[in-house]
């Protein structure tokens, strides 16, 4: 069932709590939104209220967040113990090991749970989602939102759709990213390496020759 909320109001949804997934979920606490995160590894998850809170006051100390922003963050994130909490979610955000077996299981699961209108993306840095794709019930919702690393200090986050991603998907996801606070940038076609590190392969090779 659609759920017609504003966005703000909507969680995001994040799947992965080591480095970027944390990360990102600390930034998106960090603009007022919701979060619901899901990890198998207990071990990630008994860290990440304390990585969250301290990647937010160093938002705040900067003057990139809201004064007592810190203090309100966690109070935004829900950590999930089932991929069925994924509903209603605006947009659920894979950001798992870069493996291609492992993110097509998690997408099998959030499936299950999300609507037909919900983004699914991948933080993935290297893999063009084509090759994400085969298997997927609804491959016109989903694309790459590539955050750097870390998410908070680097505004650019990398849109990449696949020739089957719907316009609509592709327009809600720079939106979403927009009231993040991030600065999005969209790819006209996926290509191997997107734009930054194409970029900074390119330099390295020329520094290297």
């Amino acid at each position: 069932m659609t759920d017609h909320r504003d966005k703000r109001q909507r969680p995001i949804g994040i799947v992965g709590a080591g480095l970027m997934g944390g990360g990102i979920a600390a930034l998106i606490c960090a603009a007022g939104l919701p979060v619901k995160l899901y990890d198998e590894d207990a071990v990630q998850l008994s860290s990440l209220e304390d990585r969250v809170k301290t990647i937010v006051n160093e938002l705040e100390t900067y003057g990139l967040a809201e004064p007592g922003t810190t203090h309100k963050s966690t109070d935004r994130l829900e950590i999930l113990h089932d991929y069925s909490g994924c509903e209603g979610s605006v947009a659920v955000i894979e950001a798992v090991f870069e493996d291609p077996e492992i993110k097509a299981a998690v997408y099998s699961q959030v499936e299950k749970y999300i609507d037909t209108h919900t983004i699914l993306a991948t933080n993935t840095s290297n893999i063009v989602p084509s090759d994400l794709i085969g298997g997927m019930q609804h491959p016109e919702r989903f694309l790459v939102i590539h955050f750097w690393n870390p998410p908070h200090a680097i505004p650019l986050v990398e849109i990449v759709p696949h020739s089957q991603t719907s316009s609509k998907i592709i327009h809600e996801a720079v939106e979403l990213v927009k009231i993040i606070g991030n600065e999005p940038v969209v790819l006209s076609k996926e290509v191997a390496g997107f734009i930054g590190n194409r970029l900074q392969y390119a330099l390295l090779r020329e520094a290297l020759w």
